[in-house]
């Protein structure tokens, strides 16, 4: 089981339905939880876990007979993308290349769009955080 680790609580994740992340869960043969903030695994690793997820949450419509409206919405909400937010909250700017930004050179467990971006996120929050790689967050 692979658990990401939010290390600034900016993932979008945390609106999630329980219910239908834990369902994608159980559809998968090698569980693990989806996170937004997926940094730290290797692109390879990254598009074959999006593909994973993005396959069991049809399943998970499926099983659940969702339809209609209510699939769209459910696929549009729960869907994994390989695409990451930039790590400073503030900024919101998505990749539109798969592991386009550049990672912190500390820990490797945030990326930013911009050298402005990361030092605005440095002192009030990422600084606290951001330990190295070696003992950093579990993966």
């Amino acid at each position: 089981m692979v658990q990401c680790v939010d290390p600034d609580g900016i993932s979008v994740l945390r609106n999630w339905d329980p219910e239908v992340s834990f369902g994608c869960m159980e559809r998968i043969k090698d569980p693990f939880l989806w996170n937004d903030l997926h940094w730290f695994i290797s692109k390879s690793e990254l598009i074959t876990r999006v593909h994973e997820w993005n396959s069991a949450l049809l399943q998970y419509c499926d099983d659940k007979n969702f339809t209609g409206a209510k699939r769209e919405e459910v696929i549009r909400v729960y869907s994994a993308s390989p695409l990451a937010r930039c790590a400073n909250p503030t900024c919101g700017t998505i990749e539109t290349k798969i592991k386009e930004f550049h990672k912190c050179s500390k820990c490797n467990r945030v990326a930013y769009c911009s050298r402005t971006c990361q030092a605005h996120h440095w002192k009030p929050s990422h600084k606290k955080l951001c330990v190295s790689n070696d003992s950093a967050y579990p993966s």
